[in-house]
């Protein structure tokens, strides 16, 4: 291995680190290993995925949480905290997790992930063609609403008291704020 050279790690690549509760992601070959996620987050998160079940058992569609593989190149595999494919594109669900851009990503926001979630994973899901990302803040007890426009995300914020409803990607879908980051 010369010296000053990062080594760039692919999809391959991730089946030799350990399943020790860890998230292992990589974007475009660069690795990032998070810790297990706090007890407010993994609260959010079962909130979360409830409430876009009983979406997606109305409106179809498939919804994921972590830890689950999304392959949006040979060099950017993440593991976002949910995910929801429409109807239309349950075709990129392979055995090994998805393989495309999902139609929402939504990331609940902790201490050791903000950094990660909010540029580098931001960019990619912007330059790889998600339409929505969510960002989940339990501590500011806020759910940014954002919308992918010309491969950059713009959208709302929600805070305590409002209703966060999805712009394009979850038709008639709402989510008390209060509720979901109790």
């Amino acid at each position: 291995m010369q010296t000053g050279v990062k080594h760039r790690y692919r999809a391959p690549d991730l089946a030799a680190f350990p399943a020790d509760g860890r998230r292992y992601e990589i974007i475009e070959g660069a690795l990032e290993v998070a810790p297990s996620p706090r007890t407010i987050h993994q609260l959010v998160s079962v909130r979360l995925v409830a409430a876009l079940a009983r979406f997606t058992a109305v409106a179809g569609g498939h919804v994921f949480h972590a830890p689950f593989d999304v392959h949006l190149a040979e060099d950017t595999v993440v593991q976002p905290d949910l995910l929801y494919l429409a109807p239309e594109h349950l075709d990129r669900i392979r055995d090994d997790g998805v393989h495309g851009p999902p139609d929402l990503v939504v990331e609940i926001l902790s201490p050791t992930s903000r950094r990660w979630d909010l540029r580098e994973k931001r960019a990619a899901y912007a330059r790889h063609g998600v339409r929505e990302y969510w960002l989940v803040d339990p501590d500011a007890r806020t759910i940014a609403v954002l919308q992918n426009v010309g491969g950059r995300f713009a959208g709302t914020t929600y805070a305590a008291g409002d209703t966060a409803r999805s712009p394009a990607v979850l038709e008639g879908f709402a989510l008390d704020v209060d509720a979901t980051l109790a």
